[in-house]
């Protein structure tokens, strides 16, 4: 997960998708992610569209979205 998360911040990428399952792995990625956002490493994370075993991180904003 952390060799992702890396290589979409030295990329040009705003999000990135992990596909974790369901499970002690989705858990324990779910804990790693929440100590992510509140250090700022990373801006959000939520499940893809219903999806439990996907997870939507969000890296940095578009520039002119409003976001920033």
């Amino acid at each position: 997960m952390a060799a992702i998360l890396e290589e979409g911040r030295r990329g040009h990428a705003c999000a990135v998708r992990l596909v974790v399952g369901r499970g002690l792995i989705r858990d324990e990625v779910m804990r790693q992610l929440s100590w992510l956002a509140m250090s700022g490493d990373i801006l959000e994370f939520d499940h893809c569209a219903g999806n439990t075993g996907a997870i939507m991180v969000t890296l940095r904003r578009l520039p002119g979205r409003g976001f920033e």
